[in-house]
């Protein structure tokens, strides 16, 4: 089997640390500039499931610094372990370095039965091989053809959930298990260009729409 991923990067800040890490990426990437969440990932799958060439999708967010070693490590195990999704670890916050955005399958609330309190995996206790996790959040998203043909990328009303919230629950749904690689680690800038991102948000920083692909490293 060929992998031919299609990289999915939803960018509404423009941090250089992460674009430069897109530079060294030498794959399709799908850049959506500008759009509100819920439409661009629906403009990628779309996009994704409209050419069949591609084998996965692999959502990038604009504030998470792509490292290239674990890009393909997350490439070989898809390849090897033949996985149907596969993303690795971040720190949760900016300034929480040993906290990752990641949550234990068997203490995550898909139903908020607990108000929406939630633990996640630390530096002292995530586990050392791959593993089923509850929550990923997206990071470095690997996601295959079948996958996708069956998640909605919508976020729930209930609760103000995220897309990726959205899709881990959806998963579980579908009795799926959602899968993490912790030796695949990359840096969130989580903190970066907020305020600048909550104006846009507000409608006070008006921007132009853009989407463009980048065609293995070259426009």
């Amino acid at each position: 089997m060929t992998l031919h991923p299609l990289i999915f990067i939803p960018k509404v800040r423009d941090i250089e640390a992460v674009k430069d890490s897109w530079d060294l990426l030498f794959y399709d990437k799908l850049i959506v500039e500008n759009m509100p969440e819920m439409e661009a990932y629906h403009f990628a799958k779309h996009y994704f499931l409209m050419n069949k060439k591609y084998t996965h999708l692999v959502i990038c967010p604009d504030d998470l610094v792509i490292d290239y070693n674990s890009f393909e490590s997350l490439k070989r195990k898809v390849l090897e372990y033949d996985y149907s999704n596969l993303s690795g670890i971040a720190n949760k916050a900016q300034n929480e370095h040993n906290v990752y955005c990641c949550q234990n399958i068997n203490e995550v609330d898909y139903q908020f039965a607990n108000g929406g309190t939630f633990s996640y995996y630390n530096e002292s206790n995530i586990p050392d091989e791959t593993f089923q996790a509850g929550f990923t959040g997206f990071c470095c998203q690997w996601i295959n053809r079948e996958i996708m043909e069956q998640v909605t990328f919508n976020g729930s009303n209930d609760n103000n959930n995220c897309l990726d919230w959205q899709f881990a629950r959806e998963l579980n749904e579908l009795e799926i298990p959602l899968l993490v690689d912790p030796e695949s680690q990359f840096k969130h800038l989580s903190r970066e260009q907020r305020a600048e991102l909550r104006q846009w948000k507000l409608g006070n920083d008006i921007r132009k729409q853009n989407v463009y692909m980048v065609k293995d490293g070259m426009v």
